[in-house]
């Protein structure tokens, strides 16, 4: 059975783009485009993996990062959180599993996804 990506992006072609990409490494994809949506589709569908915008409407990824992680039944998903910020630009207590800077290598982002889904696992 594929993993489950959850893409949290509100700018809509950037979050087709990269749900394209997704599902042509085999993955099924989920797509929120505000922080509440996020977390809801989190609750609801599952996901494996969560790609998380650190810009969201109507809560910040860092926020939204938070709240899921202090959730035990999302704590363990891992999360990437994408920004066009510097890491140290941004709340260090975001709690994600990993940071990628806008713009990112696609082969990088993959390769961050196999390796946290290979480390949920163990």
């Amino acid at each position: 059975m594929p993993k489950k990506i959850l893409i949290a992006e509100d700018e809509r072609d950037i979050a087709q783009m990269l749900a394209l990409r997704l599902e042509e490494a085999g993955y099924d994809v989920l797509i929120a485009s505000s922080g509440p949506e996020a977390i809801a589709l989190t609750k609801s569908g599952k996901p494996d993996l969560i790609l998380l915008d650190f810009t969201l409407p109507k809560m910040n990824g860092d926020v939204v990062c938070r709240e899921l992680k202090s959730d035990s039944n999302c704590a363990r998903i891992p999360i990437i959180l994408l920004s066009a910020y510097r890491q140290d630009q941004i709340d260090e207590h975001h709690e994600a599993d990993a940071y990628l800077g806008k713009p990112y290598e696609a082969e990088e982002l993959l390769e961050k996804i196999g390796e946290l889904l290979l480390k949920t696992k163990l």
